[in-house]
């Protein structure tokens, strides 16, 4: 498991929704995908390093394609090499 704090918020959402990491060492080969239940990949909030301690990510509840997704549950996987750490994020417009 990845040794990261994670806060979402607001969750659940209209909009936007910001991801809060926390991490005392830096993430290499860092991620944060959203998937839907069904497992399809919805979208990549980032990509690249996580430097120590907090950062906040945005998702503006949009797809790959920039379109507005659905109600409903989503997944985010925060990922650093093989490590992940999983949460849920429920959209509500």
């Amino acid at each position: 498991a990845l040794n990261v704090n994670s806060k979402v918020y607001p969750n659940p959402s209209a909009g936007s929704v910001f991801i809060d990491i926390i991490s005392e060492e830096r993430l290499e080969d860092f991620s944060i995908v959203i998937y839907d239940l069904m497992g399809k990949e919805v979208a990549t909030v980032t990509e690249g390093t996580h430097e120590a301690g907090a950062k906040l990510y945005e998702w503006n509840a949009s797809n790959a394609a920039g379109t507005i997704v659905p109600n409903g549950l989503y997944n985010y996987v925060v990922k650093s090499g093989e490590a992940t750490y999983s949460g849920r994020i429920q959209i509500m417009r």
